[in-house]
């Protein structure tokens, strides 16, 4: 199964999150295996914004990429101090994303790719 943790890196391992500083942004990038694998995991990230929303995770959007037909894009925003690795895991073991992603074949996703982001002072999206 794909590595859904936080920039790769297991839960506990990642750097403890300032708990003054706004939670950061992930950027995720989900290459699968075709276009159509590609759309019917986009469907998925529908109910993904409510079960993410129990855990204060905000989806800001998601996209299909110009580039590479393939590939789902989502910005997702952590909680204010959290540890993004050790959100993404809860959320992963959470009801609702058992219940998101019941019958979906996982191994369709070929990669998937984050980057965590605080935003820069010349950011509009703080």
């Amino acid at each position: 199964m794909a590595d859904f943790s936080a920039a790769g890196v297991p839960a506990g391992q990642a750097p403890e999150q300032d708990p003054s500083l706004p939670g950061p942004f992930e950027l995720r990038i989900y290459t699968m295996k075709d276009a159509e694998a590609a759309k019917l995991y986009a469907e998925r990230w529908v109910p993904h914004i409510d079960s993410l929303g129990v855990l204060n995770i905000k989806v800001h959007g998601v996209w299909y990429s110009q580039n590479n037909p393939k590939q789902v894009i989502a910005l997702v925003r952590h909680p204010d101090g959290a540890n993004p690795a050790e959100t993404g895991k809860k959320y992963m073991q959470s009801e609702g994303f058992i219940n998101d992603m019941k019958g979906f074949d996982f191994s369709l996703i070929d990669k998937v790719e984050t980057h965590l982001m605080n935003a820069a002072e010349a950011s509009p999206v703080k």
